[in-house]
């Protein structure tokens, strides 16, 4: 058997082996904090979830000699590369979540910090109109998100628990002024009292 033979034999037996555990790791995804998305497979099955992460990039990149295999392998291979590249959209979609919480409770920690400094010092770190700018960009981009999951009712409720709440810990933090409630008007505050 050529290398090149060897080649398209491994990576079809890996993806051929890896299409069963696709839709069970995207609903683990799905089901997962946006703080921190991988903390299951982390701590249960790292080893087929990173496998899956690795061979769904090469599968993308990677094609096989179709020479190589029978017509049912290669429809078979085909609808796990179609499969995988789902699973890479998915994970992407996490990813920008993922990343927005992190940018909504860093963005809280900044506030909670100057609040803290101005409050023991009587003087700010940042100046209110920087926070005001990164607030109102967030703002906006948490509207955006609720707008485009309007007809996925889970994941709206998802977004508004996990980044919602972190909003509303830098609206809690912050001292009372005519600039900071205008740009929390739109945002629903007793959700979490509900």
């Amino acid at each position: 058997m050529s290398l090149g033979a060897l080649k398209n034999h491994f990576l079809k037996s890996r993806v051929l082996s890896l299409s069963y555990h696709i839709e069970p790791t995207m609903a683990q995804l799905s089901k997962s904090y946006l703080e921190n998305p991988d903390e299951y497979f982390l701590s249960v099955d790292h080893g087929k979830y990173y496998e899956l992460k690795f061979y769904s990039q090469i599968a993308q990149s990677w094609k096989i000699n179709p020479a190589y295999f029978s017509q049912q392998e290669l429809a078979k291979y085909e609808e796990t590369v179609k499969k995988m590249q789902e699973f890479n959209e998915f994970q992407a979609l996490i990813n920008q979540l993922h990343l927005f919480f992190w940018e909504c409770k860093s963005l809280y920690i900044d506030v909670s910090r100057d609040q803290a400094t101005s409050n023991l010092w009587g003087r700010a770190t940042e100046q209110s109109h920087l926070f005001e700018e990164k607030i109102t960009a967030a703002m906006k981009k948490y509207d955006n998100l609720l707008e485009q999951t309007a007809d996925y009712p889970d994941w709206q409720e998802k977004i508004k628990g996990e980044i919602g709440g972190q909003i509303h810990l830098i609206y809690t933090a912050l001292q009372t002024g005519e600039n900071f409630q205008e740009i929390f008007k739109d945002f629903d505050k007793a959700y979490f009292f509900k």
